[in-house]
């Protein structure tokens, strides 16, 4: 996985983000099951299922560009 789509969140957990948000900053709720992260208007761009443990990551393939998307499915 590229790292440049991942907001890290906590201890080395790393959840996707649509990636024209990648850099920018952003405000994340934590609940003991969930991941949310919003945007500075508090507009929802992603939920993640919380991971416990530590350098692991959660993604979701549609915040990827679709170049990339069609370059990894032919890896």
């Amino acid at each position: 996985m590229q790292r440049q789509f991942f907001q890290e969140v906590r201890d080395k957990k790393f959840y996707s983000v649509p990636y024209n948000f990648v850099g920018r900053e952003v405000r994340v709720k934590i609940t003991a099951k969930l991941i949310e992260i919003f945007d500075q208007d508090l507009n929802s761009l992603a939920a993640h299922a919380r991971l416990f443990g530590k350098e692991i990551y959660s993604t979701d393939k549609r915040h990827y560009p679709e170049e990339k998307v069609a370059l990894t499915q032919f890896s």
